[in-house]
């Protein structure tokens, strides 16, 4: 594999700022009412997780706020619950559609920044080949 193969394979890292600012920005959208019925289930669960990681992250310097798993490896009662790349392509588009249906006017220029770190990681699993396709479609 050569250099130039292997950087298209890196799969940027999602800044945790970005994980504090997706709760911030999720909640106040989900206030404005930036989500139909059909969505707001599966960004409520993804709302409340982020809510309890960092909650975790907060508490304990060792927890991982950002740390990626199947959900296969999800069985351990006793560890905290962990992000899949099915909630990082939820959180994606979340944000997307708040800022779509103008519900982050105030905080529109973070929710840029987050949605594009997000779209960023995203798309280069989508690329990479670790996934084959949205998850959420």
């Amino acid at each position: 594999m050569t250099k130039e193969e292997s950087s298209k394979l890196s799969i940027p890292t999602i800044p945790d700022e970005y994980f504090v600012a997706a709760l911030r920005l999720i909640g106040m959208a989900s206030l404005n009412g930036a989500y139909h019925a059909s969505e707001f289930k599966k960004v409520g669960e993804v709302y409340d997780l982020l809510s309890s990681l960092l909650e975790v992250y907060a508490d304990s310097s060792k927890a991982d706020a950002s740390s990626l798993v199947s959900e296969d490896d999800v069985d351990d009662k006793n560890e905290p619950p962990l992000l899949t790349i099915e909630h990082l392509f939820t959180i994606e588009v979340a944000v997307s559609f708040a800022l779509k249906r103008d519900k982050l006017d105030e905080q529109k220029e973070l929710a840029e920044a987050v949605y594009s770190g997000f779209k960023e990681h995203n798309d280069a699993l989508r690329e990479s080949g670790i996934i084959s396709e949205n998850p959420n479609r």
